[in-house]
């Protein structure tokens, strides 16, 4: 744990930071429920507590929390070969039923798909695709959207959530530059269009189609 980025907060919200990060990286049995407790004279029920009170303080924001991951990320990158490094943007369901009591749920694709979506910009080694830290992440929830970013992004459609994020990569201090890697739902001519015009790199999966460009009709 020595030499580790702390988040900019006071000495004893720092303390409970690097407990909670230790608890993350003590090893668990593979059925386990959750992370597992540091060994400790507290209950696991004051743990909880203290751990709750940690993520409700209003000085501890999704922000100031990723600036270490994102620190890691710096870092990492520095030590990679290749003159580049690759973001991954992806998405994933968190999907619950009906019987819970969370009040924050919100409406996927249908009535009954209910639960919270996730947004994630991995950074990830273009030596080998190992992956090297998440940059920033967004929870879809029925509140709004939590997010990692100094001002939060509205409640957007997948793929109009890409450029901002393109734009945010800028301000993260990396010392290579992106491309950014989108699975099959970004294949869409009219994105391409925008970021390529705003000067982003990209690599997406697309299917074969036919677009009309300078009068004429081209495979992609």
């Amino acid at each position: 744990m020595q030499g580790i980025t702390l988040p900019a907060i006071e000495k004893r919200l720092k303390a409970r930071y690097l407990m909670l990060v230790r608890s993350h990286l003590h090893c668990a049995p593979t059925l386990a429920a959750g992370v597992a407790s540091l060994p400790s004279v507290s209950t696991a029920f004051a743990a909880t507590q203290a751990a709750w009170r940690f993520f409700n303080n209003d000085r501890v924001t999704l922000p100031t929390l990723i600036e270490p991951l994102r620190a890691v990320g710096r870092d990492r990158l520095a030590s990679t070969e290749m003159p580049f490094a690759l973001l991954v943007h992806d998405w994933s369901k968190l999907s619950f039923t009906f019987a819970t009591s969370k009040r924050d749920l919100t409406q996927l694709t249908h009535a009954s798909d209910i639960g919270y979506e996730l947004t994630t910009a991995l950074l990830v080694s273009a030596d080998d695709g190992s992956p090297l830290a998440p940059m920033e992440i967004h929870v879809k929830t029925a509140d709004g959207v939590l997010s990692t970013r100094q001002r939060a992004p509205k409640d957007l459609p997948h793929l109009d959530q890409v450029l901002p994020t393109m734009k945010a990569a800028k301000t993260w201090g990396l010392a290579k530059p992106l491309v950014h890697v989108i699975d099959r739902e970004a294949d869409s001519v009219d994105h391409y269009r925008r970021w390529d015009a705003a000067g982003h790199r990209f690599l997406v999966r697309g299917d074969d189609r036919r677009v009309k460009w300078e009068g004429k009709s081209s495979l992609l």
